[in-house]
């Protein structure tokens, strides 16, 4: 269980981890609905991750992550507020649901942050989604591994938790094939709509609430599925 969460939450940070990009023409506002479309592993564990779906719904001063994987038996949400400067963690493991407020961190000395080498491909396009997509290769320096983007231009949005994981790359994803944990998987979107309600925004009820270091201890005696 341990290694299903973890690749969940690698693949499906590094769609949503991206800094707001500058272009002409964006949509600053909309959802967008995501599947991981292809499992390349023997483990029956990462085969389990299959159909999971992952929806970002953006605005100027809100936004949410949506994931609900293995039939809705495990959901994690971070919603977002620009006005509070504060993201709400919501996660649901087999019927125990959880909620974390955590600030938004001060920012510190980006020593420790990864570099990347990005190199695009005009000539390589897709169109995904109703949007023509060109590829990207992203290779952290140091590592022989890469990720493999394709991108659109035309949106924009920021998740300050995570914003700076790939920092400069020039667009929203449409689909990420990403490799993990001697796994290779394949995120694809599926939709694109062009308008949020304000209610996408909104924290449910009945959740049981924590502190950060709280949550820590609950993940760890579910099994050490902490981040």
């Amino acid at each position: 269980m341990k290694s299903i969460f973890k690749i969940a939450l690698i693949a499906s940070l590094f769609v949503i981890g991206l800094p707001s990009i500058q272009a002409q023409k964006t949509l600053e506002e909309g959802h967008i609905e995501y599947e991981v479309t292809n499992i390349d592993s023997e483990s029956m564990e990462a085969q389990m991750m299959m159909g999971t779906m992952i929806n970002i719904y953006f605005s100027k001063d809100n936004s949410r992550f949506s994931l609900q994987a293995m039939g809705g038996m495990m959901a994690v949400d971070m919603i977002t507020a620009k006005a509070s400067k504060t993201t709400t963690l919501l996660m649901n493991m087999m019927g125990r649901k959880i909620q974390v407020e955590q600030p938004e961190e001060e920012k510190t000395a980006e020593a420790n942050t990864p570099t990347f080498d990005i190199k695009y491909d005009k000539s390589d396009t897709k169109e995904i989604a109703g949007e023509k997509c060109i590829k990207a290769t992203i290779t952290e320096k140091g590592s022989n591994e890469s990720v493999i983007a394709y991108i659109t231009k035309k949106m924009k949005f920021k998740l300050p938790l995570i914003e700076k994981m790939f920092p400069g790359l020039e667009g929203v994803p449409m689909e990420v094939t990403i490799k993990a944990q001697g796994m290779s998987a394949t995120i694809t979107a599926q939709n694109v709509k062009k308008s949020v309600d304000a209610s996408d925004f909104d924290v449910p009820e009945g959740y049981e609430k924590m502190t950060p270091e709280e949550f820590q201890k609950a993940m760890e005696g579910m099994g050490g599925l902490g981040f």
